[in-house]
């Protein structure tokens, strides 16, 4: 999107009032920007009632709902590509504080030949059903952790069969403990990308993700396996799960990558990943408003700090708009809501992977979909209740300024919290745009302004992050 030039530029018809939001600059200008019709306008703070006054005179939630509608329907009619997570097994060789998976990880099952059979016609069975090409569909394999000797033959094999079945599209999720041993291998297998995570300078990262049952320091080998990646051209995501403990530790993390020659590197991508809960209920985290706070914090010490995307809820948003390109529209807020599928160790279908291994979010059972089986009445209402689940199908949201960049947040925590999947998960939007919106708008900005003059640049687009800690 192309910012207008003079507030004048609106159509009073397509400038809904209700969806306005404003971020003030520097030298006394705001941005003006729509979350409905993603327009958006800079200018002198001294201009700003112009383009408010051009609006004001229309009702945002009256218009709203036929326009959120239209889309809906839009939405309904576009081919969604299938995802699948896939957990070969739960067993792990770190003990993370905040892991979702729990107790589960301690379970070393892992997936046989034969149950590698059925995954294959599992997936193929639930992509003809969606009506996509198989191989437009993307796989990625996790854990658990799966990147490591005792369970890496079972992904070798598991990433052959997907293969011959016609599959293009691989990733994996890693600890990254035993990357740099098997990088060659994953590079051989054609998993294009890998995300992995740290969580801070070393004394941090390994109080946070220590491994299991050693008295060791997975630090260094981490970052020997991300090296390893970067040399055999494989893209590394990056993830680091932020909270209130770690957020003051980051500028000294960002600034070692810097030293190894990363953050300019064409396949590496790094992002922030705000943590909400533990799933266990022993960890309290701040809101992510206060996260954005303490992060522009360590950004005026460490500007590097903004290298690493911040995937604060919402943010996407000012990055697109700071680009000069139209902002992604959310209709649903991840691919649990649209076409994704988790299956793993347990003999699960999930349509999340926060999900998995839980009784209560089982879908289907991988055997009896490899048989052909329809899906028993209470997998097909789970799952027609995930996939309907959107900003027009949840009431609070039709009306919401915020829907287009929230996509009615999480489903899983949704449920978690309220035992309803058709309620919302409200993010502290206002508090996170007032706190970083004008930092990220105007780092955006500049970042188009450099690329214009240097060519493309992997650090204005940002990484293609997953959702997993």
């Amino acid at each position: 999107m192309q910012p207008s030039p003079h507030p004048h530029g609106y159509s009073p018809a397509s400038f809904v009032r209700d969806y306005t939001h404003r971020v003030g600059l520097r030298d006394g200008e705001d941005l003006i920007f729509n979350l409905l019709t993603g327009l958006g306008w800079r200018g002198r703070t001294t201009e700003e009632a112009l383009a408010r006054a051009a609006v004001e005179q229309h009702h945002g939630d009256r218009l709203a709902r036929p326009v959120l509608e239209h889309m809906e329907a839009e939405y309904r009619k576009l081919a969604h590509p299938v995802s699948f997570q896939l957990i070969p097994t739960y067993g792990c060789n770190f003990s993370c504080a905040y892991c979702y998976e729990g107790s589960l990880t301690t379970e070393q099952r892992q997936w046989t030949d034969a149950d590698i059979a059925g995954v294959v016609t599992a997936c193929e069975r639930l992509v003809q059903q969606a009506g996509t090409p198989f191989a437009e569909s993307r796989f990625t394999v996790l854990g658990g952790e799966v990147i490591r000797e005792q369970t890496f033959a079972g992904v070798e094999k598991l990433v052959a069969a997907l293969a011959r079945a016609g599959a293009r599209h691989f990733e994996a999720i890693t600890n990254g403990f035993e990357l740099a041993e098997h990088a060659p291998r994953l590079k051989d297998l054609g998993i294009d990308t890998v995300q992995v995570t740290v969580d801070g300078p070393q004394r941090i990262h390994d109080k946070r993700r220590p491994v299991r049952l050693l008295k060791t320091s997975s630090f260094e080998r981490i970052l020997e396996g991300v090296d390893r990646c970067l040399e055999l051209g494989i893209h590394i995501n990056l993830r680091i799960n932020i909270d209130q403990r770690n957020i003051p530790h980051l500028g000294r993390l960002i600034a070692s990558f810097d030293e190894r020659g990363w953050l300019d590197h064409p396949r590496f991508h790094g992002y922030l990943a705000p943590l909400e809960r533990d799933f266990s209920g022993k960890m309290h985290f701040v809101g992510e408003d206060e996260m954005a706070r303490m992060l522009v914090e360590v950004a005026k010490q460490e500007p590097l700090l903004l290298r690493f995307r911040w995937a604060l809820h919402g943010l996407d948003y000012l990055y697109a708009l700071g680009r000069g390109v139209t902002p992604k529209v959310h209709m649903r807020y991840c691919g649990a809501t649209s076409g994704d599928y988790m299956l793993d160790a347990r003999n699960g279908v999930y349509a999340c992977w926060f999900g998995a291994g839980q009784e209560e979010f089982k879908i289907a059972e991988i055997t009896a979909v490899a048989a052909g089986a329809p899906l028993q009445a209470e997998g097909k209402r789970r799952l027609e209740q995930w996939r309907g689940r959107g900003i027009t199908a949840i009431e609070p949201c039709g009306t919401c300024k915020w829907a287009l960049v929230c996509g009615g947040g999480c489903t899983f925590k949704a449920v978690t919290k309220t035992g309803q999947v058709m309620s919302p998960n409200c993010a502290p939007f206002e508090g996170i745009y007032a706190a970083a919106g004008q930092l990220i708008y105007e780092f955006a900005e500049a970042e188009r302004t450099r690329t214009a003059l240097a060519g493309p640049s992997r650090a204005a687009s940002g990484p293609r992050p997953a959702e997993a800690p």
